[in-house]
């Protein structure tokens, strides 16, 4: 879901911040939910910048995507439904 509470259906990039003019932004995502992938296919993870950030960013050490597989992609429901 998006900060409006939409559910979100892309594979194109998608705005998580506005552009920002501060040279020691700190942003911290968390995004739950669901990705199906359903077929071959690899995921990259990646940013890109509204503007050029002048000099070298910094990405910090121990900074991860983590993604946790439920199931295959047949796959509909996941525990008791009520």
């Amino acid at each position: 879901m998006n900060p409006t509470g939409n559910v979100l259906a892309n594979v194109q990039g998608l705005h998580v911040t506005a552009a920002n003019t501060s040279a020691t932004e700190y942003i911290v995502v968390k995004l739950r939910g669901q990705m199906r992938i359903n077929t071959a296919g690899t995921v990259i993870p990646q940013f890109q910048y509204s503007a050029a950030p002048g000099g070298a960013p910094t990405i910090k050490r121990n900074s991860f995507f983590k993604c946790r597989p439920i199931g295959p992609n047949s796959l509909t429901t996941l525990g008791p439904l009520s």
